[in-house]
């Protein structure tokens, strides 16, 4: 781990069999973040100028040789809750999976991980890896040898990219909360008015057939009689002008 984070919106991981380019990474991520800070901070001390504090992001970087082991780290940050927001995943690996295996093995742990495929050889075409990978938005090819400012330009596009898709997800969640539990209120009210409302004429008419029937009081055949007979119109003045 080249720094620390307290949240997981700068956690990187590399995958990629060669230990020199485990070297290599940390030092992008590593110390090579702070020389601008202490060069800024020289040239104020010389030129008494009032020193800027500096914008950069902070990375946590972690390496893994295969794409088995780097498959285990993505399922155990996923356990601990502090996922990987990206990952630079190595095309050859001639000792286990290549690229495009461990890729879609990631994925399939978690499915919010933005990848950098980094290759030297065009072992798949373009058509190829979108077809195999099936999620052209979530990954980019760099070419090999790339430069140092190639490296933290990715990484610092694609772990705000990843931050931002999740804020966006919890949003939904918690938007999708509410209105579940709008809905339950709703419910419980039209429950509760349900139990409120008076009872009406018909319906106080159903309840004492229904209790006259069900002790033999009243034929069956006059219930259905007084069932199915309309209910009688209110009085008005026409009534007595007959």
């Amino acid at each position: 781990m080249s720094r620390t984070l307290e949240d997981s919106s700068g956690r990187i991981l590399l995958i990629d069999d060669n230990s020199a380019t485990h070297q290599d990474f940390r030092k992008v991520f590593g110390p090579g973040l702070t020389c601008t800070v202490t060069l800024s901070a020289s040239e104020a001390a010389l030129f008494s100028a009032p020193i800027k504090s500096p914008t950069l992001p902070l990375f946590q970087l972690d390496c893994a040789s295969q794409g088995q082991q780097g498959v285990e780290l993505v399922r155990r940050a996923l356990q601990e809750k502090r996922p990987y927001a990206m990952a630079f995943v190595d095309m050859r690996m001639p000792s286990g999976w290549d690229g495009i295996e461990t890729i879609t093995r990631l994925w399939e742990q978690d499915p919010n991980v933005q990848v950098v495929i980094c290759t030297a050889h065009s072992d798949y075409s373009w058509e190829q890896m979108r077809e195999r990978l099936r999620h052209a938005d979530q990954f980019v090819v760099l070419k090999k040898p790339f430069d140092r400012i190639e490296v933290l330009q990715l990484a610092e596009s694609l772990t705000q990219k990843w931050r931002l898709a999740r804020q966006e997800r919890c949003r939904l969640q918690e938007l999708e909360q509410r209105i579940q539990e709008h809905h339950r209120d709703l419910q419980s009210m039209q429950s509760i008015n349900a139990q409120l409302a008076p009872p009406t004429e018909n319906s106080l008419a159903r309840n004492l057939l229904a209790t006259c029937s069900s002790k033999n009081v009243v034929p069956s055949s006059t219930i259905c009689d007084l069932q199915c007979k309309p209910a009688s119109p209110p009085f008005t003045t026409n009534h007595w002008s007959r």
